[in-house]
């Protein structure tokens, strides 16, 4: 028998259940029937998109990230300056999160950070390394930009990238916990001030 055609729709469905069983339930106690039945579906139409637990986790990240870079790149294609699209990239780090939080969406973030574990302590198993290093790289045009520009200083664009996002990946992960301890306006000017001096001539 021919194999019907699988339908992106259908995979998203799929995809969109597992984040909510696995926010919920937690990593160990989401199965694939208890995703198939979020999903409205049977297990084996799960199985047929998906071979294991681990190959949803990594679509999840897949999706999450994407997610995030589709919003960046934009910004990095608008015709701001570099240290415009800089400057803006850090307002939407906080308010992004902020608004994360305040729509209750801590589980799925939970979530996401127990898959990246997941992930390290399963070495082998998962494999981010694509997704990542596209994350960490989607700085690279801006700092590059901003060279040729003279407006930052001659760094290397792809160590440069590298910290700043992680810097911002940090950032974000902290204000989840903290972040009502502080005044949001101040941390935007205060992040700036000590990040872009670093780069800037």
């Amino acid at each position: 028998m021919t194999p019907r055609p699988k339908s992106e729709e259908k995979r998203m469905k799929i995809i969109e259940a597992a984040i909510n069983t696995f926010a919920k339930h937690g990593l160990e106690k989401g199965t694939i029937s208890t995703i198939a039945a979020e999903a409205g579906i049977g297990k084996g139409t799960v199985y047929q998109y998906f071979q294991s637990k681990e190959e949803i986790f990594e679509q999840i990240v897949y999706v999450v990230f994407d997610s995030m870079l589709a919003s960046w790149t934009e910004l990095i294609n608008s015709n701001l300056d570099p240290k415009q699209k800089i400057d803006l990239m850090m307002d939407y780090t906080i308010d992004a999160t902020v608004e994360m939080i305040n729509a209750d969406q801590k589980e799925q973030f939970s979530m996401v950070m127990e898959i990246m574990l997941y992930a390290y302590r399963n070495e082998g198993k998962l494999q981010f390394d694509e997704i990542l290093q596209k994350t960490y790289r989607i700085l690279d045009p801006i700092i590059i930009e901003g060279i040729e520009q003279g407006l930052f200083k001659d760094v290397n664009a792809k160590y440069v990238s590298f910290i700043l996002f992680s810097f911002l990946d940090g950032f974000g992960l902290h204000m989840f916990f903290q972040y009502k301890h502080y005044d949001l306006d101040e941390l935007k000017k205060t992040m700036k001030t000590i990040l872009l001096r670093g780069i800037l001539k």
